[in-house]
């Protein structure tokens, strides 16, 4: 390996554990909020706000013109040409224009919709309050992406904390005092406020707001930008789509508390992606810079390492949450939720699935394939919609999660063909048969410790995954697929150990 990959991977390693530490921070936060707001408000309740929060993530790749993706993408070619000044600008006047825009045209078609009786009047203010979040929403999303593109993750990581603290903390108390979704919406609106105001404080340096860095902005590279961005957006709000089409149709056909009880399943499932999406998002602005040098081999090594790093995790995590559902439910959401279990369980086989395509993905966008992977999205979105409107009347909320991970086969399945046919051949490497059998034999291990030890639900938590653990890491050691070198790696990944 020469020096210059191995810097890459340092760089790479350092995003990702700057990524994981704060994904794990939120993470944290999130397993105190959630538990705590579903016993404040009502299961319906629940079921309300997450169709609200699901709408307003749908719109929210549009409003941002794919510009996240984009300005990573583009940054290294306005580096080259010390040209970030007019790039950076240019994208944050662009942004917050649209972010404008965006916000005034869905209060337009959300009065007209209500005005055909279109939208339940209990969904109609909360929507209209989630929706002025949007601009401010912008403003994160730009002042990230360019501190991505500097390799500053840890200051881009900051913001998302934040965020998300300014939202959990005076969400649980507006709900304490027994105010309604409109309350706890209106605390997202104002974490998404001060959030941006640290933003802009942050890259306050890159912008020079001028007619004429502006204007080169534009004339260098506007059309490049909201081209890459404008495909890059279509197929992200197609993805927040299958994210949460399930969702808005478990709503449409069987109501708010089936709503509340399928989302619990859904949120506990996409949880398993915390590994996988800071992966990912790193991997992008490293393969970009990659793509431009026009070093598809080192692309390949880094894409096959994480993948390989990835479902090791996936195989740990995953196997680990599935088996211990029926305790982590309880003991999470109480008994009101215990019939999430059983979507949950299916949902986990697709969540398990497309966490291996998010490594993916940066490959797909980078290399000029946009196009190709809107369609897949939109594709698997059809597949999706088409699955839930069939299964869930005769199914249920095990419908729904049938249907969803259906779609997330699809997805992978089409992102192998594209690869191929983009001459990307990541899996070389990878050995199937391993990796499956250390799948199956720690769930089929797992679950017999389980069977055999006879704990209350919460002792269970707190005993079986250490159990779990030492199970995962002797089978891996047996089958060849845990070695020293790569215990280190994944003790890196965790921040376990130092980087040397």
């Amino acid at each position: 390996m020469n020096k210059e990959t191995s810097k890459r991977e340092q760089n790479i390693l350092y995003g990702v554990l700057s990524n994981y530490s704060s994904s794990i921070l939120i993470l944290f936060g999130t397993m105190i909020f959630t538990p705590v707001l579903v016993r404040l408000i009502s299961t319906e309740q629940y079921g309300n706000l997450s169709t609200v929060l699901s709408v307003h993530s749908i719109v929210g790749p549009l409003a941002t013109v794919g510009m996240f993706n984009s300005i990573r993408k583009h940054y290294p070619i306005a580096n080259e040409s010390g040209l970030e000044s007019q790039l950076t600008t240019f994208s944050f006047v662009f942004l917050i224009s649209i972010g404008i825009a965006t916000t005034v045209s869905s209060w337009l078609v959300i009065f007209i919709m209500d005005g055909f009786n279109f939208i339940e009047s209990v969904l109609l203010e909360p929507l209209l309050i989630v929706f002025f979040a949007t601009i401010f929403n912008n403003c994160i999303e730009y002042s990230r992406s360019v501190l991505y593109s500097k390799s500053e993750e840890a200051k881009a990581e900051i913001i998302k904390i934040f965020k998300k603290f300014l939202y959990f903390g005076p969400a649980i108390f507006v709900s304490y005092l027994g105010l309604d979704i409109r309350s706890i919406l209106f605390t997202f609106v104002v974490s998404s406020v001060l959030s941006s105001a640290i933003g802009i404080y942050f890259i306050r340096g890159e912008l020079n707001i001028s007619v004429n860095s502006i204007y080169r902005g534009w004339d260098e590279f506007g059309f490049d930008l909201i081209s890459f961005g404008g495909w890059s957006a279509i197929s992200l709000a197609i993805s927040s789509l299958i994210y949460n089409a399930d969702i808005i149709l478990v709503r449409t056909l069987l109501g708010g508390k089936q709503t509340g009880i399928y989302t619990a399943a859904l949120t506990i499932s996409q949880l398993l992606w915390l590994f996988p999406r800071g992966v990912q998002s790193i991997l992008f602005h490293n393969i970009s810079s990659l793509y431009q040098e026009d070093k598809p081999k080192e692309i390949i090594h880094h894409t096959s390492k994480w993948l390989d790093n990835i479902f090791l995790i996936l195989t740990l995590f995953g196997v680990g949450i599935y088996v211990l559902s029926d305790s982590f439910f309880v003991v999470y959401f109480g008994n009101d939720y215990i019939s999430s279990v059983a979507p949950f369980k299916i949902l986990m086989i697709g969540t398990f699935v497309f966490g291996i395509a998010r490594v993916l993905s940066p490959i797909i966008e980078v290399s000029g394939y946009i196009r190709h992977n809107t369609l897949v999205s939109f594709l698997v979105l059809i597949t999706n919609v088409v699955l839930n409107i069939l299964l869930i009347p005769e199914f249920g909320l095990k419908g729904a999660a049938m249907a969803t991970s259906i779609s997330y086969f699809v997805k992978i399945i089409q992102y192998g063909l594209i690869l191929q046919y983009a001459g990307y051949n990541v899996i070389s490497d990878f050995n199937w048969i391993r990796n499956i059998a250390l799948t199956i034999s720690f769930f089929f291990t797992f679950r017999l410790a389980k069977e055999l030890v006879f704990l209350p639900d919460l002792l269970e938590l707190l005993v079986l995954p250490i159990i779990g653990f030492i199970i995962f890491v002797l089978l891996g050691v047996s089958l060849g697929m845990i070695t020293q070198s790569s215990i280190n790696q994944v003790k890196n990944i965790l921040g376990i150990s130092k980087l040397n």
